[in-house]
């Protein structure tokens, strides 16, 4: 949510192969607001993970491992964080969410 560790997706390609896992282990839901601070590093981390073929976006399970949703207006605080915190479990659960 909201925040980045590297935008060297190579890195973050490494650390998943380094782990033992492969794309096809996990899922990652990501969000960030428009108007947060983070969003734009937060964003280019996402692409960057991408551009390695480790991270697939897609808008469901079949399409691919990642999913970003960016919504508008929203900062980097507790009501954002609540709201991302809530559409990703119910995207973990299969109910319809913010997209």
């Amino acid at each position: 949510m909201s925040g980045n560790l590297t935008s060297d997706g190579g890195y973050m390609d490494a650390v998943v192969r380094n782990s033992g896992y492969s794309k096809e282990d996990f899922f990652l839901y990501t969000m960030s607001g428009s108007g947060d601070f983070a969003c734009s590093a937060f964003k280019a981390q996402i692409r960057a993970m991408e551009r390695t073929g480790c991270f697939e976006l897609g808008n469901s399970e079949k399409e691919g491992n990642m999913a970003y949703r960016e919504k508008p207006g929203y900062v980097h605080d507790a009501v954002a964080a609540h709201e991302y915190a809530y559409n990703g479990l119910l995207w973990f659960w299969n109910h319809t969410i913010y997209r």
